[in-house]
Formats: structure tokens, C-alpha cells, sequence
């Protein structure tokens, strides 16, 4: 019984990640076959971004959804999309949001751990 509670628990308290590894959604989006977008605000992105990566804050798909979503569809035209945030869980979020309009991102985490794995950044 314990097992099964441990595994329930750990389901529903971790944030869902793509099974793609931020460096293999790298490649992809470096070949070209995958955009790489960043939903942290402003502020956050001061600290740096994966470099590459298009940048999209979540305020704004909240603030303007329809604008936004069309815009998102436009740059992605055919190609994964592969999101991250500072946690997780914010990609989470966006991923809900956009997916009631027939988009799908996978999550790919957050930005420190990614660059951690390897991932070059840049200043915005």
C-alpha cells in the first residue's frame, strides 16, 4: 500500500517533462525541425536564454491569446515546439492553454537546469 501511495504522490507532484532531452530538442531546433520557446518574463530573461530559443512570455498568450496563439502557429509551420520556463511549471501551464487550440508542446523544464545540461546560452 505504501508503494502504490509513493507512486501516486510522485505522479501528481512533479511537473510532467517531455520525454526529449533539452539537448536533443537543441539539435532539433538548431537543425531547424523544432522551435525552442522561453515563457519567463522580462525580468527573468535578464539572467540569460538557451541560445536560439524564441522568446514568448506567458503574460502575454494571457493578455492577448488570439494574437498570440496565431503568431505562435506562424512560427512554428510544422515543426516541434518544445518549451521552457524557469521551473517547469509555468510550461505546464502554457502547454494547457494552447493546447484547446490544436497546438502541442512538450515541456522541456527549466532554464537553469538546461543549461546546466550543456545547453549554450546568451544574453537576450
Amino acid at each position: 500500500m505504501k508503494k502504490i501511495l509513493f507512486f501516486l504522490l510522485s505522479i501528481f507532484a512533479l511537473p510532467v517533462f517531455s520525454e526529449v532531452s533539452g539537448l536533443q530538442a537543441y539539435e532539433l531546433m538548431t537543425a531547424k525541425k523544432a522551435v525552442m520557446l522561453d515563457i519567463r518574463e522580462k525580468d527573468e530573461i535578464k539572467e540569460g536564454m538557451i541560445k536560439g530559443a524564441n522568446w514568448l512570455p506567458l503574460s502575454e498568450l494571457n493578455s492577448n491569446p488570439t494574437a498570440t496563439v496565431k503568431n505562435l502557429k506562424n512560427l512554428m509551420k510544422d515543426k516541434e515546439l518544445y518549451i521552457y520556463c524557469r521551473s517547469g511549471r509555468r510550461a505546464d501551464a502554457f502547454i494547457s492553454q494552447i493546447k484547446a487550440d490544436g497546438i502541442k508542446g512538450l515541456n522541456l523544464g527549466g532554464y537553469n537546469d538546461l543549461v546546466s545540461k550543456g545547453l549554450p546560452s546568451q544574453k537576450p
